[in-house]
C-alpha cells in the first residue's frame, strides 16, 4: 500500500470518530480549568485514550493533569509525537481553543494507531497542562517524557492556517529593594528609600529603549511601592518580562537587567534580590522540513495556507522548549479570520461549528504528515538534518 492509501485511511478514521473528537472538545470547552488544575479534561481525555488502545501514562513528570498515552506497533520505526493543550486562558475560558488541541490530538493519534500496525513505528499523543504560564511541557521536557520522540507536533487554533511561527524567548523576573523606613517629614535623612532604587532602574531601562529597538524588550511594573507616603519606604518591588526573538539576545538581557538592579543598588546605598518567578519559554524553531510535509497536507485538503504574519499575533508558548530539543513545530489551523486568540469572539468561534471545521481539518493534516514522516526514511533523514542545521546556527 502507497503513501496515498495510507492518508486517505487515516482521514476516514477521524470522520469516524469525529463524534467522540466533538464530544471531547466541547466537554473541556464547557468546563474550564486552569494551570495544573485540569483534571475534568484530563480525565476525558484518558477515557477516551484508553477506549482506543493506548497505553496511559498518568501524571507524567509526576504533573496530576499530564499524559503520555502510546501504542507500540512492535515494528521496528520511528516515534511520533502528537501534542494537545487543554487549560484555558484565567478570566477568558477557552479563547485560545485549547479544547480543540486536545480533540485534534486525540483524532490524529487514533487515526495513525490505525495503520501503525502495517507502517511500524510508535505513536504517542500528549496530554499537556498549563500552557498559560505555567510551562507544563517544560517541565516535562526536563523530566524526560518527550526523551525518546523522533518528532513533536502540535497544531494550534488561528485566524489564519499557518506552518511557520514566531514567537518570544520570555523570561520573567521579580526584583526586590531593601532600604531604611522612617518618618519622611520628620527625620528624612535617617532613611534610605527603597522606592528611589525602583525609580531610577525604571529611569534607565526607558533611556534603554532607542538602543534595544527590535533587539528584545524589558518590560516592567512597580508591584510594591510602599504603603504611606509620610514614611520613606523600605522595600520596593517591581516585576519584569524580558522578551527577545533570539533566546541569546534575551539571555544577554536578562544578565544587563539585573547587572542595572546591582548598580543602582549600589548608588542608592540599597540591598537587592532578584528571583524568576516563573519558567522561561524559549523561541519557537518549527523544522522547515516537517512544515513543507505538514503544508502539502493542509492545502491537499483545502486550506489556504498564509504566511506567518506579526499581526497574527506573537505571544510565547512552552511548545518552543520542546523544538529546542526535539524536531518539530507548532503550526496554526483557521477557525475563523479576522478574529484574534484571547478575546471572546475568538472563544465562541472555538465552541461552535467553527471550531469543529478545524478539528477534523488539523486532525486529518497532523495524521497525514505522520504518514509522510513515518513510512518515507528520506523525510525522517530530512527532518534530522533540519535539526542538526539549526542547532548549529544557533549555538
Amino acid at each position: 500500500m502507497n503513501v496515498e492509501c495510507y492518508k486517505k485511511i487515516v482521514q476516514d478514521k477521524v470522520e469516524e470518530i469525529s463524534e467522540d473528537l466533538y464530544d471531547l472538545s466541547d466537554y473541556i470547552f464547557s468546563n474550564p480549568e486552569y494551570c495544573f488544575k485540569e483534571y475534568l479534561a484530563c480525565e476525558k481525555m484518558i477515557e477516551y485514550l484508553e477506549e482506543y488502545g493506548f497505553t496511559v501514562e498518568k501524571n507524567a513528570a509526576d504533573l496530576e493533569t499530564a499524559i503520555k498515552a502510546t501504542y507500540d506497533s512492535g515494528k521496528e520505526g520511528y516515534h511520533i509525537g502528537i501534542f494537545g493543550e487543554y487549560d484555558a486562558v484565567p478570566g477568558m475560558g477557552h479563547s485560545c481553543g485549547h479544547n480543540l488541541m486536545a480533540a485534534m490530538a486525540l483524532g490524529s493519534g487514533v487515526a495513525i494507531k490505525s495503520v501503525i500496525d502495517e507502517i511500524g513505528g510508535k505513536i504517542s499523543v500528549f496530554g499537556t497542562p498549563a500552557e498559560e504560564g505555567g510551562g507544563g511541557k517544560i517541565l516535562m521536557l526536563e523530566k524526560g517524557v518527550f526523551k525518546d520522540l523522533d518528532t513533536a507536533m502540535i497544531l494550534h487554533p488561528a485566524n489564519e492556517t499557518v506552518v511557520n511561527d514566531i514567537s518570544y524567548s520570555m523570561t520573567d523576573i521579580v526584583v526586590n529593594f531593601y532600604g531604611k523606613k522612617s518618618h519622611a517629614a520628620t527625620f528624612p535623612n535617617e532613611g534610605i528609600s527603597a522606592l528611589n532604587a525602583v525609580i531610577e532602574l525604571f529611569n534607565i531601562i526607558n533611556g534603554m529603549r532607542l538602543e534595544l529597538m527590535d533587539t528584545g524588550k524589558i518590560l516592567g511594573v512597580i508591584t510594591k511601592g510602599g504603603e504611606n507616603p509620610i514614611y520613606i519606604p523600605d522595600h520596593c518591588q517591581a516585576k519584569f518580562t524580558v522578551r527577545s526573538f533570539d533566546m541569546k539576545v534575551k539571555k544577554q538581557l536578562v544578565e544587563r537587567l539585573i547587572e542595572t538592579c546591582e548598580y543602582v543598588s549600589k548608588i542608592t546605598r540599597t540591598k537587592f534580590e532578584y528571583e524568576f518567578y516563573r519558567l522561561s519559554y524559549e523561541d519557537i524553531r518549527n523544522n522547515e522540513i516537517i512544515e513543507k510535509l505538514l503544508e502539502d497536507n493542509l492545502t491537499t485538503l483545502g486550506e489556504n495556507v498564509m504566511p506567518r504574519e506579526k499581526e497574527l499575533g506573537i505571544g510565547c508558548t512552552d511548545m518552543g522548549n520542546v523544538t529546542h530539543e526535539i524536531p518539530g513545530l507548532q503550526s496554526y489551523i483557521k477557525v475563523a479570520p479576522d478574529m484574534r486568540g484571547h478575546t471572546i469572539e475568538f472563544e465562541q468561534a472555538c465552541g461552535d461549528e467553527r471550531g469543529k471545521r478545524a478539528l477534523i481539518v488539523g486532525a486529518k493534516a497532523l495524521a497525514m504528515t505522520a504518514i509522510d514522516l513515518l513510512i518515507d526514511k528520506e523525510n525522517m533523514k530530512n527532518v534530522k538534518n533540519n535539526f542538526k542545521i539549526m542547532k548549529e546556527r544557533y549555538e
